[in-house]
C-alpha cells in the first residue's frame, strides 16, 4: 500500500505486479539488504525483485493452479518494503501516524474492487521512533474469482526525516474457497524481516 500517493490497500497487494525501480539495492552482509533510508534481512530462498524506492520478495506456497481459473497459482506470498513521502503533520506523533495508516493505507480501492473484512493498528516505538503496525484481511475480486488476502504490516516515521516514512508490509493471497496449506513458515520469515528493520541515514 503506497504511504502518500493515495496509498490504499491495492498498493499493498499490488506486490504480485512488481515492476523494476531505480532504486539500487546494496548487500554489505549475507542476507541483508541496505537501501536509501533503511536496511533488513532478506529471508532465504524467497525471489527478490527492486521496486521503486524498496525491494519486494515473492514465495509459491502452492504452485499448483487455483482449482476455479488456469491464470494464477493456488497459492502466494508476498512481503515488501518501501521509503514513501508523506505530510510532516500525519508523522507529527503516534496519534497521527496511527490515524494515517487507517484513513490512508487500510481502506479498500476506489474501484471498489475491494472489501475489507477486518483490519487492526497497534502503535509502538522501534529504537526510539513512532511506529504502527496493523493486521487486514481482505477480499479482492478482479475478475470471476473472489480472491482472500490477508497479512500484517508496520509503518515507521523516518528518525532523520520528518515527512518519509518507511512501510514494510507481507500478505498471502489464494482464491476464496480454495484449500491451502497452512503458510506458519512463510510468515515466520516474514516477520523476522519486518523485526529486523533498521534505520540508514536518507540521502
Amino acid at each position: 500500500m503506497s504511504v502518500i500517493s493515495r496509498c490504499t490497500l491495492t498498493g499493498v497487494v499490488a506486490m504480485l505486479a512488481l515492476s523494476a525501480g531505480a532504486v539500487a539495492a546494496q548487500e554489505p552482509g549475507a542476507g541483508q539488504v541496505a537501501l536509501n533510508g533503511f536496511s533488513l534481512a532478506a529471508p532465504a530462498g524467497w525471489d527478490r525483485q527492486r521496486i521503486s524506492a524498496g525491494v519486494a520478495f515473492s514465495k509459491l506456497v502452492d504452485e499448483h493452479p487455483a482449482k476455479s481459473t488456469e491464470l494464477m497459482p493456488r497459492q502466494t506470498f508476498m512481503i515488501m518494503a518501501r521509503m514513501e513521502r508523506a505530510p510532516v503533520e500525519s508523522l507529527a506523533s503516534a496519534a497521527a501516524l496511527e490515524q494515517f495508516v487507517l484513513e490512508r493505507i487500510l481502506v479498500p480501492s476506489r474501484d471498489r474492487r475491494q472489501q475489507i473484512v477486518s483490519r487492526a493498528t497497534e502503535p509502538f516505538t522501534l529504537t526510539g521512533t513512532d511506529c504502527v503496525r496493523y493486521r487486514m484481511v481482505l477480499e479482492e475480486q478482479p475478475r470471476r474469482d473472489v480472491l482472500l488476502i490477508s497479512g500484517a504490516g508496520i509503518v515507521c516515521r523516518h528518525p532523520d526525516a520528518p515527512a518519509h516514512a518507511v512501510h514494510a508490509s507481507y500478505s498471502e493471497r489464494h482464491v476464496k474457497g480454495d484449500e491451502v496449506k497452512p503458510a506458519d513458515a512463510e510468515i515466520a520469515a516474514a516477520e523476522a524481516v519486518l523485526q529486523s528493520l533498521t534505520f540508514n541515514p536518507l540521502k
